[in-house]
């Protein structure tokens, strides 16, 4: 595919963010996931507009990746091959490095092997940062430090409680160790927290409620939800997600760490509803929604959604793409994306 247009709209947040490139090398661990591929659709748009940065991405098999890339311009990028836990950037000098690289699949989640694999690709990517003189790192971890969330959005200082998973538990360490290297080392160090997004990349057949609805729609299939349909989540679309983790990476103090997220909560089933209009807004036949369990009397939804009032006052940040808006963009890009559904 040929270049993208995604960010064509954004100018005037992406502008500054581009210009805090300009000369300048950024390293992204994870280059290749659903999160990843929205930060070089970025990078991309900015090098097409003349803006002049270096780029290297660390990628198992850049190869196979590459072969499918959406965009012709990711080839221009220089592919570190190697894990998290090996890679070697052989001092390459560094001015941003930015960790995104975690596996977020849900069976592995309760095996003690993500932990270690988050733990010493924690170590290594931390070893590479000092060893290519970065002063300025970011890393990408996850709401699900908080554990359980209670009948409020979720704050960055808590409350917490305890984690049930590996995955989790990686994360949350995984953000002491980088807190614990920027204080010794008298680094800038930025933490953010992501909660749900939607948008073009997610995948259509995975443990992602959104992208399993997206698919069941343009499939012209039921849809099927798991639970009750009660549960809470909340959705960014993915070009506020690089907007907001750039800007915490470029501007935020050391030390902090942000929610990002939209705070508009929308129920599993509420969510389906969404989907399912938007498919017929498309010209897509509607098909039922099957809700697999009841409520419980007395039990309170589980909840996934951020208090992000933080990233407004000191950054000033905000959330300007709605829930449908991000469906409408999600299915269109996936009515003409070739061998994706």
């Amino acid at each position: 595919m040929s270049k993208n247009t995604f960010f064509s709209n954004e100018e005037i947040r992406c502008q500054p963010l581009w210009q805090d490139l300009q000369g300048r090398h950024l390293f992204v661990a994870g280059g290749t996931g659903f999160f990843g591929r929205w930060i070089l659709t970025f990078l991309s748009e900015g090098l097409r507009r003349g803006f002049q940065f270096n780029v290297s991405v660390l990628s198992r098999d850049p190869q196979s990746f590459l072969a499918g890339a959406f965009d012709d311009q990711w080839r221009g990028f220089n592919w570190v091959k190697g894990q998290l836990a090996d890679f070697d950037l052989n001092g390459t000098k560094i001015d941003y490095m930015l960790h995104g690289a975690e596996s977020a699949d849900r069976q592995d989640h309760h095996s003690v092997s993500i932990l270690e694999q988050s733990l010493r690709g924690t170590q290594n990517f931390l070893m590479q940062a000092e060893k290519s003189g970065c002063s300025s790192i970011h890393y990408l971890s996850s709401g699900a430090v908080y554990g359980a969330q209670r009948d409020v959005l979720q704050k960055e200082d808590g409350p917490f409680s305890e984690v049930a998973d590996f995955y989790a538990q990686g994360k949350k360490l995984s953000e002491e160790a980088f807190l614990n290297w920027g204080a010794r080392r008298n680094a800038r160090v930025s933490i953010s927290r992501s909660f749900a997004f939607v948008g073009p990349y997610l995948p259509l057949d995975r443990q992602y409620a959104a992208g399993n609805f997206v698919g069941a729609c343009l499939r012209g299939c039921e849809i099927h939800i798991k639970g009750d349909g009660t549960a809470l989540r909340s959705y960014m679309y993915p070009t506020e997600l690089v907007i907001w983790l750039l800007t915490i990476l470029f501007r935020a103090k050391s030390g902090s760490i942000f929610n990002v997220g939209s705070d508009q909560a929308v129920s599993i089933l509420e969510l389906a509803q969404r989907c399912r209009e938007v498919s017929q807004e498309r010209g897509k036949t509607p098909r039922e929604i099957i809700v697999q369990q009841k409520p419980v009397a007395g039990v309170e939804p589980s909840r996934y959604v951020p208090s992000i009032e933080k990233a407004r006052g000191e950054l000033g940040l905000q959330v300007e793409i709605d829930l449908t808006q991000a469906l409408r963009r999600t299915f269109d890009f996936y009515a003409h994306a070739e061998g994706t559904i």
